[in-house]
């Protein structure tokens, strides 16, 4: 069966979120044409919640991530709007200093490529306990002990002896260890892991994924999971954002979405994904590709690919409806669309 995600119980919460991002747009300016590649995102993230935001390559999830870090700031072709609060602090509008302090201190960002993410002229060691020197004022024997002491919470064996041993000296699976040992330096409230399996082994990425979930249980700290794969999703989180072409199509907790999902695109990517049960049954796939930015469909920006597509699909867009209090769907015909729950099924 898929290892779904701990459910929320559903329960009224009535603590104060932790992060709360509300309508987040990003705008790419240039040659003359303006086009949003993020259109109004909102979520919340409670302290100690795991969130998937899952969706194909240019569905908007890694650059909407760089743009509540303020990785955009300064870059004049990028416009970004919308509010992104950190316990009460609006983040956006913070000055580069003081966002860089919340960046890594408060919020950490774990890079796709490990090994690109990592500078190859510095020791892993180096590239740990620099933060704890700079922004901690530790000494280099007490930051070479922390270090010593990360790299052995993320699973590196005789961690002591790799601090000099640089980058392309680690296995795949030991460096994306060691980088998640360098977002964890600082001890951050927040820990975004943007495809953190990428080029990863099957057996090798589920390592990493219990990883974290470990860690963000042990550690108290909220997880944000970027991915394009549901066995991540289901492997990780508690709540999933899908995203397509920019937009958020469903949101919901990760039990329910899987057993009912009530957009079309999230009822494709589930059918795409490999069963253990599926025999000779071919693989499915999702007809068409993803919208180019700038040269959107009308209507709603699936439509094109939906095999449940109507008339009034190309004529506007549908909103997010809140379909029960911890599900929404922007589908006007999910009712109709969506008639039976799925079973869980098998995952190779």
């Amino acid at each position: 069966m898929y290892a779904l995600g701990t459910e929320p119980n559903g329960t009224e919460n009535k603590t104060a979120a932790l992060f709360d991002v509300n309508n987040l747009s990003v705008q790419i300016n240039g040659q003359g044409v303006s086009f949003n590649v993020v259109d109004h995102l909102s979520f919340q993230l409670m302290a100690g919640e795991s969130l998937a935001i899952v969706g194909e390559s240019g569905s908007g999830k890694s650059v909407s991530m760089q743009a509540l870090l303020g990785l955009h700031a300064g870059n004049h072709n990028i416009a970004v709007s919308g509010s992104v609060h950190l316990e009460g602090q609006e983040l956006l509008s913070l000055s580069k200093k003081d966002m860089r302090k919340i960046r890594g201190e408060r919020i950490s960002l774990i890079a796709q490529d490990a090994l690109a993410a990592m500078n190859p002229s510095l020791t892993v060691g180096f590239q740990i306990t620099e933060p704890l020197m700079v922004h901690r004022g530790m000494s280099r024997k007490d930051a070479n002990r922390r270090a010593t002491e990360l790299l052995d919470l993320v699973g590196i064996p005789a961690a002591a002896s790799r601090l000099n041993d640089y980058p392309h000296e680690f296995s795949g699976g030991m460096r994306q260890r060691a980088l998640i040992a360098m977002g964890l330096v600082l001890d951050p409230d927040i820990l975004i892991a943007d495809e953190p399996t990428t080029a990863l082994d099957v057996t090798i990425q589920a390592q990493v994924l219990d990883l974290l979930n470990r860690l963000r249980k042990d550690l108290g700290m909220a997880l944000i999971i970027i991915t394009h794969d549901m066995g991540v999703v289901a492997r990780v989180a508690e709540r999933v954002l899908v995203m397509y072409s920019g937009t958020v199509v469903e949101s919901g907790g990760v039990r329910e979405v899987f057993r009912k999902p009530v957009h079309p695109y999230t009822e494709a990517l589930l059918r795409a994904m490999p069963r253990m049960d599926q025999g000779d049954e071919r693989l499915f796939s999702i007809a068409g590709f993803p919208p180019t930015p700038g040269q959107l469909p009308q209507g709603c920006r699936f439509h094109p690919r939906c095999h449940y597509a109507r008339d009034e699909c190309s004529q506007a867009p549908a909103p997010l409806l809140e379909i029960s209090p911890s599900q929404a769907t922007a589908c006007r015909f999910w009712a109709e669309n969506i008639t039976e729950p799925r079973q869980e099924t098998k995952r190779a």
